[in-house]
């Protein structure tokens, strides 16, 4: 394992702390980005360096989404504080490099089918990376997931706001 139970339970207390809408997911508040530099900075480093060899197979989804969690998320909360020195220390590494790594996981998660059966929190930062590239086949990707679960979400209010942006973001991408 590239992460351990105890780093992925404390992701996941950390970045799930319900099971409801969180606006700290979306919103930039300055304070939520320092912590998650101060707590993860250092993780996404080491993240980063493995992952590009890592053996997916084998991997749970928890993992999986912790990883991209980290990789598409936190590295997008980090750049927002990151100093001219801290950036040197990353290698000069780019959000885009992190979310191309992310993105390679997260087909490989859906492609195991775990939206299946994972809670919708988890499913929609799994599938969070396929927006932040703006490719229009990895919009319909998404589109074709959240038909699919459609059913057992319908009403939820995280799933109805994602697909609606979602589908947003796909029509000003057309």
């Amino acid at each position: 394992m590239l992460l351990d139970t105890n780093v992925i339970n404390e992701i996941f207390t950390f970045w799930f702390p319900n099971e409801n809408y969180n606006n700290f997911w979306f919103d930039k508040i300055l304070d939520f980005d320092s912590t998650i530099k101060t707590k993860y900075f250092a993780l996404l480093q080491n993240v980063f360096v493995e992952i590009k060899n890592y053996d997916l197979f084998g991997m749970t989804s928890d993992e999986m989404i912790a990883l991209i969690i980290i990789l598409d998320q936190f590295s997008r909360n980090i750049e927002r504080t990151i100093s001219d020195s801290e950036l040197k220390l990353m290698n000069s590494l780019t959000i885009h490099e992190m979310t191309e790594e992310a993105n390679r996981l997260s087909k490989y998660w859906i492609s195991r089918k775990y939206y299946l059966t994972e809670p919708i929190n988890k499913i929609v930062f799994a599938l969070m990376p396929l927006r932040h590239l703006n490719r229009v086949h990895d919009y319909n990707i998404i589109i074709q997931i959240l038909d699919e679960i459609n059913d057992k979400y319908k009403g939820n209010n995280l799933y109805t706001k994602f697909k609606y942006q979602t589908m947003k973001r796909l029509e000003l991408l057309k």
